[in-house]
């Protein structure tokens, strides 16, 4: 009877260790997924409002007679679009 118990026991502390601890990790895993899925979005917002300000100096008539400066814009542009292309590309990985 004494064996009975024990092997049952085992039995089920095999499952749980088989069912529950990767349910656990699981949830770990997707939590940490949707704060990193959040922070991305953060980040794509602020970098879509600061290349629409850019975008409206780079349009402006001051900028647009220093041609220097217009240049020095249009490269921050550049490089904030390409910063925020990746992250897209990261944010759709995580969908």
């Amino acid at each position: 009877m004494k064996k009975k118990k024990i092997l049952m026991l085992v039995c089920m502390a095999v499952l749980a260790v088989t069912v529950v601890i990767p349910v656990n990790a699981a949830k770990k895993t997707n939590k940490k997924q949707q704060n990193k899925i959040k922070k991305i979005e953060t980040n794509i917002s602020i970098l879509e409002t600061k290349i629409n300000t850019l975008t409206e100096q780079l349009h402006s008539e001051e900028v647009l007679n220093d041609y220097q400066k217009y240049n020095q814009i249009n490269d921050e542009i550049s490089e904030l679009e390409n910063q925020l292309n990746t992250l897209m590309e990261e944010w759709e990985a995580l969908q």
